[in-house]
């Protein structure tokens, strides 16, 4: 298909002049005619007298709208937006002004110059130009009580058939209506009236081709619908169409009863008046059994609405009804979109008949070369049909066939190219590929295309958005506390929190994916701040757990989708919550085979571990990629309970969050949750840099370890910032402490601040201190405990950097004391994302910095960076099997080499690990290496099959502050520290830098509550 980016689209060389009528020309007729024709044609006295008050009588040969408004629907059909664009504003040109702006023959013009604007994604001008059809049609209110009804009917006409259609559309009756009915402007002259003044316009009549000017209302009102979703709802300019085109007084005429009854079912359509807009699209669509101009638009309002309801299969028939009115009328425009309405309404039981039908009206409009535009668009929905009705021989047909038409000269189509790669990528899926051994063509590219229209979208060079959800969220963010005050403020917060509800799914599944792959952080921040300003601490928290669980979210692709279905697929039903259960007992039709292959045992050779998890992917990008409305389940959501009651007797929760530049913390802890803004935020960079300094870490140059005991200054002011006094963190009532960090404070090192002043007792000391990513991590267990006993152990010049002898003595003295240790990777390397199977505990004793632009890069068992199903990200796919415990004790963050980043690489490989199945990790926030580390490791997996992360962590951890040190052995020394005494394994450089990350189980409520 045509080129996506549609950064610069051509200008066209000409206007064409050639046909009068609806149905889109030959090309050849649209190109070969000049500017200089045009200008001849329709310049001099035409131009002239439309622009007039014309004072009585009649505008002989002047027309409302201008022939060249009917030229630009042409070249529109054809499916070159730039050139239709420029046809439109120049018809726009030609419409009548007065002393109040343009007329109401302008209505047509900015109706379809807002249908070019959606097309090629820029939604502002799209919006622009609809609101101005609105303001005309408020401004002139009353002119529907002009027409002459009787003349816009042709009397015993017997009309010509359109071309391209099919037998559905070709047993149609239409109305014989005129295209120049006789319209009654400007007043009877009197003495009074001229003594009155202003703009005087003699009684006269105008030709204006009415319901032409009524279709294009009616549009409007479809499409700012659509556009602006729900913040359209009771908003003042749909509100104010619906009180300007009431029936006029009086008005007996049934024609002009009929065609004033279905703008206004598109107009209530568009005022979220779902159930009267379907009623009075039942009563309007048809005139004496025949349908009219405005039967297409006002039926695809209907079938619209019924996709928000319960019985979305109904709108399958209404929308099959849209398409054959559009064909049979001349508007083939609606007929694409009504096949891509019905497509999504459809489901799996009625997926054939639309895949049929649409494939019959592509093939009908491409023969008689009626619109480029329907033809590929008709395609395109008939592929999206054939692969729900599992049909992929024919949808892989249906695409090749939109691509050799929207891939001729002239034809951009950017919207509907991006609904062309979804498609594909789905039908990529549907046939087998996965991203098991890289993103293959298939998906890569259908996706590529999509997130290029749908994320990046650019029109003349500029950014902007391109489909609804994202727009809607701008308008949003950008009106600020006007549109956010009140319930209804937040109501409209936690709509666009959510992923799309199945209407949007229905409509349009390229606006629907968008929305769940988008940055969503401007409306979760305005979300959190919603709670913040009332200091309930405990919805904050629920709130504050959601946006950090989106954080990871949109590091993966489609935003999570595939995990939330390799978790559904692998979890225990008991275990997950309400929605996900429904999901499971109610699945779409590909995810049942998914979670039964998850369910057998994996097979024990690797090669053929990974084949079962290639296919098991593809399934999976299969049901992620389609209208499927997937539940949340990692990173977990808080259960509907007090969060402090999640939590285990004698333990307490602390959780921090930066809004902007001001940061707040939460303790939960005895039932109940407090919160407090941190007072000095804005040093906390610097003070926690000095605090980190002071204690040797990041120093490139000098000595690393304090001559004396300065550090515990900082760390007792960082303290008294942090955690005030009122937190009540006392080991007279708390044995345990769970720290979720935000930003830079995971690079500080909790366990050596003090409970009070500097030289008290330390909060590692008096407390067992774990971390979590999100609330939600902390209480909820992503994996039960194992039984795997193994330790597989890599080690690379870690021990000892410049010494390889001591550095192998050192890891062998490791796995001494452990019964079941491996060494990795062996003579027949295993990437680290199927190791789950065969390891129980995995410990990685290499210096590494992930790249914190990409931290799901990260080679999470380091010797397979170069493999395939290394990276942090292959360990999130399949096969839903990963080791209980990894250890990361050569992890380096910014903080290693003296600076400050986000917290970034931690969070995500927290959460990515635990995602992928992993229960415990331990990990180093800055590498040390040397003889201590040794030591520490030793004692660690020597306990860790046997007591659990925890204890075996706490255990290790207080023998190698018991012990010395050897400075000789330790390479982050300098060499004059190297001669010093007394070293020992105290000092926080060697032991405060690690931190442990691990689920509490979750507290039994109180029966008797």
């Amino acid at each position: 298909m045509s080129d996506p980016t549609h950064s610069h689209l051509p200008r066209h060389p000409s206007i064409p002049t050639s046909v009068r009528g609806r149905s889109a020309p030959r090309a050849v007729a649209v190109l070969l005619i000049g500017s200089a024709l045009v200008s001849g044609m329709f310049g001099g006295h035409r131009t002239a007298s439309a622009q007039q008050s014309i004072l009585g009588g009649s505008e002989p040969g002047v027309q409302y709208p201008s022939e060249q408004y009917y030229l630009a629907l042409s070249i529109y059909r054809d499916g070159d937006l730039e050139g239709a664009i420029e046809a439109f504003e120049m018809a726009m040109r030609r419409t009548r002004k007065d002393v109040n702006g343009q007329w109401i023959d302008a209505i047509p013009v900015y109706a379809m110059l807002a249908e070019c604007y959606w097309r090629v994604g820029n939604l502002p001008a799209c919006q622009g130009s609809l609101d101005e059809a609105f303001r005309i049609a408020i401004r002139y209110r009353g002119w529907l009580g002009q027409p002459d009804w009787d003349s816009a009917m042709r009397g015993n006409v017997q009309l010509a058939p359109e071309r391209g259609l099919w037998p559905a559309a070709a047993s149609l009756r239409r109305v014989p209506l005129n295209d120049k009915t006789m319209f009654r402007s400007g007043t009877v002259l009197t003495e009074q009236r001229l003594a009155q003044g202003g703009v005087i316009e003699e009684a006269n009549i105008k030709l204006i081709d009415i319901p032409e000017v009524m279709r294009g209302l009616a549009i409007a009102a479809y499409r700012r619908r659509i556009l602006l979703g729900p913040l359209s709802d009771r908003e003042p300019l749909a509100e104010g169409l619906l009180e300007a085109t009431k029936y006029p007084a009086g008005m007996r005429h049934p024609l002009g009863r009929t065609l004033i009854g279905a703008m206004r079912a598109a107009e209530r359509f568009a005022n979220h008046e779902d159930d009267r807009a379907i009623e009075d699209a039942g009563k309007t669509t048809t005139f004496g059994g025949a349908i009219h101009p405005l039967t297409p638009i006002v039926l695809l309002s209907s079938a619209s609405a019924l996709a928000a309801t319960d019985q979305p299969g109904e709108a399958v028939s209404v929308a099959f009804q849209a398409a054959n009115a559009a064909a049979a009328l001349g508007q083939p425009e609606w007929v694409g979109e009504a096949m891509q309405l019905a497509a999504g309404c459809a489901g799996e039981e009625g997926a054939t008949s639309v895949r049929q039908a649409a494939d019959v009206a592509a093939q009908s409009i491409a023969r008689d070369r009626v619109s480029r535009l329907a033809a590929a668009h008709c395609s395109v929905a008939a592929a999206d049909a054939a692969i729900s009705a599992g049909q992929l021989g024919d949808a892989a047909q249906f695409l090749t066939a939109a691509q050799a038409v929207t891939s001729r000269r002239r034809v951009v189509q950017p919207r509907l190219h991006a609904y062309w790669g979804l498609t594909s990528a789905r039908l990529a899926a549907a046939r087998g590929e996965s991203t098991g051994e890289g993103v293959p063509q298939g998906i890569e590219t259908g996706v590529a295309i999509f997130d290029t229209f749908a994320l990046n979208s650019r029109f003349r060079g500029r950014p902007i958005p391109s489909v609804p959800g994202l727009y809607q969220m701008e308008l949003l963010r950008s009106s600020g506390d006007n549109a956010l005050g009140g319930n209804r403020g937040e109501e409209l917060l936690e709509y666009y929190l959510k992923d799309p509800p199945p209407a949007v799914w229905r409509r349009d599944p390229v606006d629907a994916m968008a929305r769940v792959v988008a940055d969503r952080s401007a409306v979760e921040s305005a979300w959190v701040g919603k709670a913040l300003q009332r200091t309930d601490g405990e919805e904050v928290i629920r709130r504050v757990n959601h946006v950090l669980g989106s954080r990871f979210l949109r590091q993966l692709p489609l935003a999570g989708r595939l995990v939330q279905l390799r978790r559904l697929a692998s979890a225990e039903e008991e275990g997950l919550p309400e929605a996900a259960k429904t999901f499971v007992n109610k699945p779409p039709r590909e995810f049942p085979p998914l979670r039964q292959a998850v369910a057998q045992p994996d097979p024990e050779d690797p090669s053929a571990r990974s084949s079962k998890a290639i296919g098991l992917e593809a399934i999976t990008w299969h049901v992620a990629l389609g209208r499927n409305d997937i539940p949340r389940t990692m990173p977990p959501a808080l259960p509907d309970r007090d969060v402090a009651e999640l939590l285990p007797p004698r333990a307490a929760m602390l959780t921090y969050y930066f809004a902007g530049n001001q940061l707040y913390g939460m303790v939960s802890s005895e039932g109940k949750t407090e919160i407090w803004q941190v007072a000095g935020a804005a040093r906390l960079p610097r003070d926690l840099s000095g605090l980190l300094r002071s204690i040797g870490v990041g120093k490139t140059r000098r000595d690393r370890l304090p001559k004396n005991d300065g550090w515990k200054g900082d760390a007792a002011n960082l303290r008294a910032m942090l955690i005030p006094e009122e937190a009540g963190i006392d080991p007279t009532r708390i044995d345990e402490l769970v720290i979720v960090p935000d930003g830079p404070l995971w690079y500080l090192p909790w366990e050596a601040l003090p409970i009070g002043d500097a030289d008290g007792e330390m909060i590692g000391e008096a407390l067992r201190v774990r971390y979590a990513a999100t609330p939600g991590l902390a209480v909820i267990p992503v994996a039960e405990e194992s039984d795997r006993a193994t330790v597989g152990v890599v080690s690379r010049s870690f021990f000892a950097p410049r010494d390889r002898d001591a550095d192998e003595k050192a890891v062998e003295a490791m796995m001494e004391g452990v019964d079941d240790a491996v060494r990795l990777p062996g003579d027949d390397p295993v990437p680290g994302g199927l190791l789950g199977g065969s390891i129980g505990h995995l410990v990685v004793a290499v210096a590494q910095t992930p790249n914190s632009d990409r931290p799901l890069a990260f080679s999470v068992a380091a010797y397979d960076a170069s493999v395939s199903g290394g990276t942090l990200s292959a360990w999130i796919r399949f096969p839903a099997a990963a080791p209980q415990s990894v250890v990361l004790a050569g992890f380096r963050t910014p903080a290693d080499v003296g600076r400050l980043g986000n917290g970034r690489e931690l969070f995500v490989t927290l959460c990515g690990l635990q995602a992928a199945g992993v229960r415990d990790v331990f990990i180093s926030r800055w590498a040390v290496g040397g003889q201590s580390t040794a030591s520490l490791m030793r004692e660690l997996i020597q306990e860790l099959p046997f007591t659990g992360m925890s204890e075996a962590w706490h255990r290790s951890r207080d023998l190698l502050r018991q012990g010395e040190i050897d400075p000789a052995t330790e390479p982050l020394l300098s060499k004059s520290e190297q001669k010093r005494e007394g070293i020992t394994g105290n000092q926080p450089l060697f032991w405060a830098g690690y931190l442990f990350a691990s689920p509490f189980e979750p507290s039994s409520p109180d029966p008797e509550n």
